[in-house]
């Protein structure tokens, strides 16, 4: 995974340009996953987002 991310204005599937971007992205997802989860990789962290309750 990369370390940041691009912001892009989207019209259609033809017409979008970059904004702009951060250095935030999916490092910082991956080791705040980490910490409050105890997970170990990239993958199980996608599987405890996917598998989890967004209303509690």
């Amino acid at each position: 995974i990369g370390s940041g991310i691009s912001i892009l204005h989207v019209d259609s599937n033809r017409n979008y340009r970059r904004i702009t971007g951060t250095s935030i992205g999916g490092g910082t997802f991956l080791g705040l996953c980490c910490l409050l989860t105890g997970c170990s990789s990239y993958d199980e962290a996608i599987k405890l987002a996917t598998e989890g309750d967004s209303t509690k």
